[in-house]
């Protein structure tokens, strides 16, 4: 796990999944699963899937520079990134690893494209895309590419093109998409344009990655890869059939002609699981925490809070605890080495209210409220007495 830069004593294990018998959350966002036989290679060799999402990989950038930084503060973020990324991907590989599915993101904050003209420009075909599809629509009809739209008030606006089969573009409003999650990215614009590579493609490219980033150019092949796939057209008159002829429209053509001016890594503004729960609060929890607490007559503040934590104390997981202990850590605080530690901190608090009467029962705790009591009470009496022992 040193490639990755895990700390073992976080990991955590899952519910079985894919196929695995044996799932571990090694970090947020990251899992690794193995056992059973279902997975095995029809040689009967057994496989292990190594799994990252988007906040796995960003997670993974922090960890691995974090740990290089606190010897050496001189050093680069992205080359020592660049060069975890290198480690870790050449590790798979020499592992006889077989990739199924990279994620490239080009994120644009710049505004200068809007939601509301590339949805004209989806709406109105004007681009002209490489794009295949093996499919056919109610078993009939043949497409050219397939182009799934969602327009959603809530999560925002996004267009697929493509199959899961091999290669597939999402363009969405990232912005959108993440203030509907209550998480405040800090940008007024922010679209991406994320190029989806399955099975023996992902396979292939994830080589090509590599290659890129061995280079120094990752961030030019992530938007060549975009260029390669999709060219959006000024407005045109032309058939589908000569699409590609038509002039590309001058916004992307500037988007795309050097990918240089993109940042491969962490591209997306970093935001802590911490802050964004913060952010998430008082976006949406606020008005919620208000309307219970003027509902709730003569209550004070303190005992509607204690009622929320002590809900949510029983119920933390390691990877909680991660992004407890990450934030802590930003701010030069001590971190909890246990969930045994992060209970203790919490019942010592001064201000902590434990005993409700039954308005705040019966308004903030459910059908299994008198089982979670009496579990919460001798968890606090077990506290005290290694106190006073």
């Amino acid at each position: 796990m040193e490639k990755l830069a895990v700390d073992m004593t976080m990991v955590e294990g899952l519910r079985a999944m894919h196929g695995f018998t044996d799932v571990l959350r090694l970090a947020p966002g990251t899992n690794l699963a193995y056992g059973g036989t279902m997975t095995n290679r029809k040689t009967g060799e057994s496989t292990t899937m190594l799994e990252m999402s988007g906040e796995g990989c960003r997670e993974f950038e922090d960890r691995y520079f974090s740990r290089l930084f606190m010897a050496d503060d001189s050093i680069d973020r992205t080359e020592t990134v660049r060069k975890g990324w290198i480690e870790l991907i050449e590790l798979c590989l020499e592992l006889a690893g077989e990739c199924k599915r990279v994620d490239l993101p080009t994120d644009d904050f710049s505004g200068r494209i809007t939601v509301d003209e590339l949805k004209a420009k989806v709406a109105h075909h004007y681009y002209s895309t490489t794009l295949r599809a093996l499919e056919t629509t109610d078993g009939k009809e043949s497409l050219k590419d397939v182009k799934t739209v969602r327009d959603s008030k809530l999560s925002g606006y996004s267009a697929t093109f493509g199959t899961r089969k091999s290669l597939q573009l999402c363009i969405y409003d990232k912005l959108s998409e993440r203030l509907a999650s209550g998480i405040d990215p800090r940008v007024d614009s922010w679209i991406r344009y994320e190029v989806r590579f399955y099975h023996e493609r992902a396979d292939i490219e994830i080589r090509e990655l590599l290659k890129a980033l061995k280079e120094g150019q990752e961030s030019r092949h992530i938007v060549g890869a975009l260029a390669a796939i999709i060219d959006f057209k000024e407005p045109t008159d032309a058939s589908a059939k000569h699409r590609s002829d038509a002039k590309t429209w001058s916004k992307w053509e500037e988007l795309v002609k050097d990918g240089s001016a993109f940042n491969g890594f962490a591209a997306s503004p970093r935001v802590m699981s911490v802050e964004s729960n913060a952010s998430w609060l008082m976006k949406e929890g606020s008005k919620s925490f208000l309307r219970v607490l003027a509902s709730l007559d003569g209550k004070d503040i303190a005992t509607i809070g204690s009622a929320l934590a002590l809900k949510a104390i029983g119920k933390m997981t390691k990877a909680d605890l991660q992004f407890i202990n990450q934030y802590r850590k930003s701010l030069g605080h001590a971190e909890f080495g246990t969930l045994k530690e992060l209970a203790n901190y919490f019942f010592g608090l001064p201000d902590l209210v434990v005993e409700f009467d039954s308005e705040v029962t019966k308004l903030l705790f459910d059908k299994g409220t008198k089982k979670e009591l009496v579990t919460r009470r001798a968890a606090l009496k077990g506290l005290e007495e290694e106190d006073d022992g």
